[in-house]
């Protein structure tokens, strides 16, 4: 099964592997899982100052964990651009937006502990349980 994760999956995969529900845990840690990681979650550490206090902390958490974890890369496209103007979520977060619509158009589930993603229904969702 291919899977795309958001921001928050990573970081509980690499550093809080507590905060991650079982059944996501067992789903990830399955040889029949593909894990994908948009090149837009690596951007959106650096704002995530309750992980990280500064951007060089992020930089260097973001490089050794893609070495631990070699995830394949989910490519932000002009499709996925013009996919996230066709569907309404209320989050406000544009990385939230695009990682919507690199799941839509991968025809994956997005793996999220996001309730505005999970609630809005606009994609195919695996929740953190």
């Amino acid at each position: 099964m291919r899977l795309l994760i958001d921001t928050h999956i990573w970081i509980f995969m690499a550093d809080r592997p507590k905060a991650l529900g079982r059944k996501t845990s067992r789903l990830l840690a399955s040889n029949a899982t593909e894990i994908w990681l948009s090149p837009l979650s690596i951007a959106e550490l650096f704002t995530l100052r309750r992980f990280f206090r500064t951007p060089d902390q992020a930089l260097v958490w973001a490089r050794a964990s893609l070495r631990r974890h070699p995830f394949k890369e989910a490519a932000t496209t002009t499709e996925v651009a013009l996919e996230a103007g066709t569907f309404d979520i209320s989050t406000g977060d544009p990385i939230d937006r695009l990682l919507v619509a690199t799941a839509r158009v991968m025809r994956c589930p997005l793996v999220t502990a996001d309730e505005d993603i999970i609630l809005a229904g606009v994609v195919e969702t695996i929740p953190n349980d």
